[in-house]
C-alpha cells in the first residue's frame, strides 16, 4: 500500500506538472502575442503620424503657394510650381520607398 500510494502521488506530480507546462506555454503565448500587437500598434501610429506630417505639409504648401500666386507674377509662380512638383515627386518618391521596403 505504501509503495502504491508513492507510485499514485508521483503519477499525480507529473500530471499536474504537466497542466502546468501547457499553462504557462499558453500564458507565455498571450504574452508574446500582446507585445507583438503593442509593438505593431506603435510603429502604425509612427506611420499615421509620419502621413499626417506629410498631409499638413503639403497643404501648408499649397497655402503658400496661393498667397505666393497673389504677388508674385506669373514667370515667377511658374518656377515656383515646377520646383515644388519636383519636391512632391521626391517625397513621394520616398514614400513609395518606404511602403515598398515595409512590404
Amino acid at each position: 500500500l505504501h509503495h502504491l500510494n508513492l507510485l499514485i502521488r508521483h503519477h499525480l506530480n507529473l500530471l499536474m506538472l504537466h497542466h502546468l507546462n501547457q499553462l504557462m506555454l499558453h500564458h507565455l503565448n498571450l504574452l508574446i502575442r500582446h507585445h507583438l500587437n503593442l509593438l505593431m500598434l506603435h510603429h502604425l501610429n509612427l506611420l499615421m503620424l509620419h502621413h499626417l506630417n506629410l498631409l499638413i505639409r503639403h497643404h501648408l504648401n499649397l497655402l503658400m503657394l496661393h498667397h505666393l500666386n497673389q504677388l508674385m507674377p506669373h514667370h515667377l509662380n511658374q518656377l515656383m510650381l515646377h520646383h515644388l512638383n519636383l519636391l512632391m515627386l521626391h517625397h513621394l518618391n520616398l514614400l513609395m520607398l518606404h511602403h515598398l521596403n515595409l512590404l
